[in-house]
């Protein structure tokens, strides 16, 4: 059996949309004059989109190299 317990690998094996809000805390810039000022807090909305990267579980692709490599040892043990 092969897995992992990390908590992101579900959401890179799946996939992951989510959406959400960010508290963005208040902080000081500096303008390119050099004067600097207040940003007030805010939130903003954010959208995560994790596209599906799978590495645990069935594949497409890993089944069909594994029957090729089976017919052709299989043709090697016949003849």
């Amino acid at each position: 059996t092969v897995g992992t317990d990390v908590p992101y690998a579900a959401a890179h094996n799946w996939g992951l949309q989510h959406r959400g809000r960010a508290l963005v805390r208040g902080h000081y810039r500096t303008s390119r004059r050099g004067k600097r000022y207040r940003v007030r807090s805010y939130s903003r909305a954010h959208v995560i989109n994790l596209p599906q990267r799978q590495f645990i579980g069935e594949s497409r692709f890993l089944n069909r190299r594994l029957q090729a490599q089976l017919r052709y040892r299989l043709t090697q043990a016949i003849r």
